[in-house]
């Protein structure tokens, strides 16, 4: 089960990735689960993945994978790391992280896990053992809500079925399910307490990354900004150069401001015949306001050309 999604209050652009620490704290022990409680609980190494819908790790109600199967059963990650580096060659995929395990549970472990605008999901697993082929984690869960990235979310660590091996207690011998059956939740023993089947813990997803970088101030995220040092909350741009006329006093279009520059500005400088690419703030003339933007880059020696945009550009 989900907890609610936080976001934060933010209007400038989604930034393209985001980081996220991931905390796994498991509950699970003779107290929360006393039906056959196992001896030497613990939870194999994580595997956390980033993806897109073209690739599911696992999902509740599928077939188990080979990589699945291999986990569930043993907490062996090598078959499932293969498939996800497949997804990963094929664009399906974006990161894969192999990380600690708890050795004894209750306990915890803390991994990460990237994302980026094309791969926003993110999916986990972990073995619970011993067990004949059960396994906890979360399936293409969306870190990217409402126009942008997830702050925070925590989840409740169900127990899982992966439907390989047809053992009906903690240390059954092996019993290879022939057919597999659908990975499902575990809803009965030995999970249920007798009232319910508590989860086996919580996974937090925590943002560590900024949402977005905005130096300027204008709401619009730096990565995408084509005024990235001054603020043009329009990202107006009348040559289509990509630089904001903001800070684009290179009239002429040749990636650098000097005195060809300035006899364009002077030329269009009211009263004299409209020049949109001349105004730079935007307010229909040509007056000492858009002098102050020409005097920025040219006049006082500092770094003279237009910019800085970190928008795809003509004089990047």
């Amino acid at each position: 089960m989900a907890g609610a999604a936080t976001t934060s209050a933010q209007n400038c652009l989604p930034a393209a990735t985001a980081d996220y620490d991931v905390h796994f704290q498991a509950t699970w022990s003779a107290a929360t689960h006393p039906d056959s409680f196992p001896p030497s609980p613990h939870f194999s190494g994580l595997l956390t993945t980033s993806h897109n819908a073209g690739f599911s790790l696992w999902a509740e109600g599928g077939l188990a994978t080979t990589g699945i199967e291999f986990m569930a059963e043993g907490g062996n990650r090598s078959f499932l790391s293969d498939e996800v580096e497949a997804a990963i060659d094929a664009g399906t995929a974006l990161d894969l992280v192999l990380g600690g395990g708890i050795g004894l549970s209750p306990g915890d472990v803390t991994t990460h896990i990237s994302l980026d605008q094309d791969h926003t999901l993110v999916s986990l697993t972990t073995m619970v053992a011993p067990s004949p082929d059960w396994f906890t984690g979360v399936s293409g869960l969306d870190l990217f809500a409402s126009g942008n990235w997830v702050d925070s979310l925590v989840i409740d660590a169900l127990p899982y079925d992966s439907g390989t091996d047809s053992g009906i207690d903690y240390v059954s011998p092996n019993a290879d399910t022939q057919p597999p059956e659908l990975i499902h939740e575990i809803t009965g023993a030995p999970f249920h307490n007798g009232v319910e089947v508590l989860p086996l813990g919580t996974i937090t997803f925590t943002r560590t990354s900024a949402t977005c970088v905005d130096n300027d101030g204008d709401d619009i995220d730096d990565a995408v900004d084509n005024c990235a040092a001054q603020a043009n909350p329009d990202q107006r741009d009348s040559n289509g150069d990509g630089i904001g006329n903001a800070c684009d006093a290179d009239i002429n279009n040749d990636c650098a401001v000097n005195f060809a520059d300035l006899a364009d500005f002077k030329a269009a400088f009211t009263p004299n015949p409209y020049n949109a690419d001349a105004d730079f703030d935007g307010d229909g003339s040509v007056n000492f306001g858009d002098l102050a933007v020409m005097k920025a880059t040219f006049f006082n020696g500092q770094s003279p050309g237009p910019g800085p945009s970190n928008a795809p550009n003509d004089c990047s």
